[in-house]
């Protein structure tokens, strides 16, 4: 029989409660804009919708997005809790990180477009391999492009470039948005972080961010970001190039 933990049963500090009760209005938030979003669709469709080929492939569009966004929500939350716990696993493999880029930048393509915003990838022709987990980095790249949505206005503009520099990888995705001042910074790692700029409600849980910079420091990376206000911000993912000991 093993020992109780030494943490066993101990009651949440005051900080914790108040964080976890943040993250779960923001949850709530966040299901009902989805399910809102998606019984709309759904009614329009049982309404005749589905008659125009062309809008019953937008709405349907539109229910795999808001559900996507959802299941990022679901992977976020799950791994804050195993890196909590300190149980988080990754399946590291030596890969081509174009290869794994360039399909999933398609979808974001449509996604940003479709709001009304402008989008550039650069990705140079060949990048140096990476040992990652590929699920773990895809994971924290779609949060810093949600990040770059929530915070990029009608008529801006995001990107995402990658490069190879000295012994590293690194991936950044940049926004026109506004950018945050340098005491916002200091905080942008932080569970349930929000900016000024935001609304009452958040857009997401506030666990993006945290996660992202969490899952790239367990490739032996880092998670770097740059911004003034005014001028967007630029998260970099800092990868080290592919080793024999790196997977």
């Amino acid at each position: 029989m093993q020992p109780p933990r030494a943490d066993a049963g101990r009651a949440a500090c005051p900080h914790d409660r108040g964080r976890n009760g943040e993250i779960l209005t923001r949850l709530t938030h966040k299901i009902a804009r989805v399910t809102g979003t998606c019984r709309s669709a759904t009614q329009a469709l049982l309404n005749g919708a589905d008659a125009d080929p062309e809008l019953r492939r937008e709405l349907l569009a539109g229910i795999d997005e808001k559900l996507q966004e959802l299941d990022l929500v679901v992977e976020n939350i799950a791994a804050w809790r195993a890196l909590e716990l300190d149980t988080l696993l990754l399946a590291r493999q030596p890969l081509d990180l174009r290869s794994l880029l360039t399909p999933a930048l398609a979808r974001w393509q449509y996604v940003v477009t479709k709001r009304g915003l402008g989008w550039r990838a650069e990705l140079p022709g060949q990048l140096p391999p990476v040992a990652v987990d590929p699920g773990r980095i895809l994971q924290a790249l779609n949060n810093l492009l949600v990040n770059a949505l929530d915070y990029t206005a009608c008529g801006g503009a995001v990107s995402v470039r990658a490069a190879a520099q000295g012994s590293e990888v690194w991936i950044e995705v940049g926004n026109t948005g506004p950018g945050l001042s340098a005491e916002e910074l200091a905080h942008v790692f932080e569970p349930c972080f929000s900016s000024v700029h935001q609304g009452r409600f958040p857009q997401g849980v506030g666990l993006g961010l945290a996660v992202a910079r969490q899952l790239v420091e367990r490739h032996d990376g880092r998670l770097t970001v740059d911004s003034e206000t005014g001028q967007g911000l630029r998260f970099r993912i800092w990868l080290p190039q592919s080793t024999a000991s790196s997977v």
